[in-house]
């Protein structure tokens, strides 16, 4: 084997040194990569407690008894004004709509058994 020479040396110090820079530059790399995931993992862990604060008030609300159903009396009809009824259960608006009878093309129409 030949004894080193003054440029197999060198040529072996620019070699290291290359590969040096690489190993400097994956690792830079790698630490940007962890500083990214750290913070990834920072946003779910926030999140995370977020939601669990919401579930928990949430499950303060279902815990709550519901109240008692209101009554007809502050209930006011839109169909007629009165209250103490909806409109759908509205005297005036049944009578408005009782069934016709008689022929509705014919000159001699009766309505309620009324001719009109």
């Amino acid at each position: 084997m030949a004894p080193p020479t003054r440029n197999n040396s060198r040529a072996q110090a620019n070699q290291m040194h290359i590969e040096h820079a690489k190993m400097t530059d994956t690792i830079n790399i790698l630490a940007m990569e962890r500083k990214a995931l750290r913070h990834q993992h920072a946003k779910k862990d926030y999140l995370i407690a977020r939601l669990r604060v919401k579930i928990a008030s949430l499950e303060q609300l279902i815990s709550i008894p519901n109240h008692a159903p209101r009554g007809k009396s502050n209930v006011t009809c839109y169909e007629c004004g009165v209250t103490g009824h909806y409109s759908h259960k509205c005297p005036m608006k049944a009578a408005n709509n009782a069934p016709r009878t008689g022929c509705t093309h014919c000159p001699n129409r009766q309505v309620n058994g009324n001719l009109l």
